[in-house]
């Protein structure tokens, strides 16, 4: 009610900072597809995890002949992510 958050999610600063990550990157995005870039770009958490396990688009995708960026997921626990977003967003 007085808008503190009590738990182990976040607190009103690093939602803050999860709010400009969120929009920084829905701008990126958003920026990207104006532009026509629509090339596949999944993350994968190793061989047989991949976001392209479960795209909907794999039947029409044509990853396989445009070789896209590979891009590695690491897992990181919350206070390893909470530290990257300071670092990026408060300098």
């Amino acid at each position: 009610k007085d808008g503190n958050f009590v738990g182990d999610l976040a607190d009103n600063e690093q939602m803050k900072l999860l709010k400009s990550h969120v929009e920084e990157t829905l701008r990126q995005i958003t920026d990207e597809i104006f532009s026509g870039a629509v090339k596949p770009n999944p993350y994968f958490q190793g061989r047989d995890k991949s976001a392209c396990k479960y795209c909907s688009f794999a039947s029409v995708c044509h990853a396989d002949s445009c070789n896209p960026e590979i891009r590695v997921f690491s897992e990181k626990n919350a206070a390893e992510f909470w530290k990257r977003l300071e670092e990026q967003y408060n300098g």
